[in-house]
């Protein structure tokens, strides 16, 4: 007899190599890390990591590169009964660039990627019916098939009850159509219960004169119950039927930002299942903020290290991070 899947959170989309800087040849030229990365596939792992129980649905090439990837979610202990393999087209991949605090830019492969082909037949309904909170990034949304998949599965998160969380990861580097994705970005923050968004997605959205709060009171207005505004060295501005506020994060030494955000999310939606799923807006205020400043301790570790994946090593390394690292404090 099977045993019955049970997962915290389930992710769609792409599941991407990262090429890291990793110094200098002896002839004096740049050396790029293999790593794996893509938004959803790190908070998954981030959770994983985290002592929680995650899946991934996705489509990857059917080369060195997908397998690499697939054996990757595998080690670090992501079910990946929803991968799919394709031969349509190459994995993802992104050469980071790291500026002078260490913080990244990418600049993506361009034409038909992977994860464009994961389509509606390819859904894993039972990975739908194990999920207690299911993530989705506006990359899956772009280009069909994956468009018609993403859509069908937000239809059948919304209907089975499931904490649907949004996160657009939406990344100028990889924008083709600003329009269409601000569309596609509005129209899905009304679907779902608890949105995370960055600063650079908020001034995207609503312009750069908007303050955090009146971005967080409009994206509420759209039904989210609980919004979030990640500000990278500030940390966030959070926002819900219980309080509001701002938090900072931690002072760590920065090696590379890449995955922060996923990390912070992934901390959060591992805390939130912790708490046995309550309902979000009756969690009292001093909760969700340690909650968030779990999340923070996430990000920070992240940023700490090279590569988004894995971002954490377990839920005691986070533990200590918030009890031993200062607060990162601005003017």
């Amino acid at each position: 007899m099977m045993s019955k899947i049970v997962l915290d959170v389930l992710t769609l989309g792409d599941l991407m190599v990262d090429f890291t800087p990793a110094g200098i040849s002896p002839k004096g030229n740049l050396l790029y890390e293999r790593n794996p990365g893509g938004a959803p596939a790190n908070v998954a792992v981030t959770v994983s990591r985290l002592g929680g129980k995650s899946g991934f649905l996705g489509t990857v090439s059917d080369d060195i590169f997908g397998h690499f990837l697939a054996d990757a979610m595998t080690k670090f202990g992501v079910n990946i009964q929803g991968l799919r393999f394709t031969r349509k087209a190459p994995t993802k991949m992104a050469f980071i660039t790291l500026d002078e605090n260490n913080n990244r830019s990418f600049d993506f492969t361009r034409g038909e990627v992977a994860e464009t082909y994961y389509s509606p037949e390819d859904i894993d309904e039972q990975l739908i019916d194990a999920c207690r909170v299911f993530l989705l990034s506006t990359v899956s949304q772009y280009k069909e098939p994956c468009r018609l998949a993403a859509a069908k599965i937000v239809e059948m998160v919304k209907e089975r009850g499931k904490l649907l969380v949004y996160d657009p990861n939406w990344n100028i580097a990889f924008s083709n159509d600003k329009e269409f994705e601000r569309t596609v970005m509005l129209d899905t923050m009304h679907k779902a219960d608890i949105v995370k968004i960055s600063v650079e997605e908020a001034e995207f959205l609503f312009g750069k004169d908007i303050t955090y709060e009146a971005v967080a009171h409009k994206t509420r207005s759209f039904g989210a119950k609980f919004v979030t505004i990640t500000l990278g060295p500030r940390g966030c501005y959070y926002s819900y039927k219980g309080g509001e506020g701002h938090l900072p994060t931690y002072d760590v030494k920065v090696a590379d930002t890449t995955g922060s955000g996923d990390a912070f999310i992934g901390g959060f939606i591992y805390q939130l299942t912790r708490l046995n799923m309550p309902v979000i807006e009756q969690i009292p205020q001093p909760d969700i903020e340690r909650m968030l400043r779990f999340a923070h301790a996430c990000g920070a570790l992240c940023a700490s290290r090279k590569g988004a994946m894995p971002s954490v090593e377990n839920e005691a390394e986070v533990e200590r991070c918030m009890q031993e690292v200062p607060i990162l404090l601005f003017d």
